[in-house]
């Protein structure tokens, strides 16, 4: 891998890496003191789930992170690996996914009569909350009549799983 990895930067002429999970950027931080690109870490969890996994990848994880030139991150969770492993203030960037307060009101356009439409895309795997927004819109809909529905956009086996469980439900889609 490391040497299809080198070929391509090089033959592309590829100037920065973005990873977004942690097998990427294992491969690329191994070849990067030779593949002449900028490494660039977005966070999106998987850090967190080896922190649980226990103490036989903090080396790996350390020296991964070591590599980076820039880590993205969204939550505070991310901020404590971050800091467990040290990354400098100076790598890091808060970005925000979302839409902001100010644009809020033109962006949402419900009126208390209408069922609230919500849409959730993401793969199909438990991390992303899949679970914890249906039983959010069931709990919803339970207490306060039909009031909001949502659209579940993704693959993979978790959320097959909830889409059977909640077959049937007019609010899931």
């Amino acid at each position: 891998l490391d040497w299809r990895l080198l070929f391509v930067c090089r033959t592309h002429g590829i100037q920065i890496v973005n990873s977004h999970s942690w097998e990427t950027d294992k491969a690329f931080a191994a070849v990067k003191t030779r593949g002449g690109f900028r490494l660039v870490s977005s966070f999106h969890g998987h850090y967190e789930l080896l922190q649980e996994s226990g103490d036989q990848t903090d080396t790996q994880t350390k020296r991964q992170l070591e590599s980076v030139d820039a880590v993205v991150y969204v939550s505070p969770k991310h901020v404590a690996t971050l800091n467990k492993y040290a990354v400098p203030a100076a790598k890091r960037n808060k970005i925000f996914y979302g839409i902001p307060f100010p644009a809020e009101k033109r962006t949402t356009q419900y009126r208390s009569h209408e069922t609230l439409q919500l849409v959730m895309a993401a793969r199909g795997i438990p991390e992303k909350g899949w679970a914890e927004a249906l039983e959010a819109v069931a709990v919803l809909n339970r207490d306060l009549g039909p009031v909001v529905a949502i659209d579940l956009l993704g693959t993979g086996g978790a959320l097959d799983t909830l889409r059977d469980k909640y077959k049937g439900h007019s609010y899931v889609r």
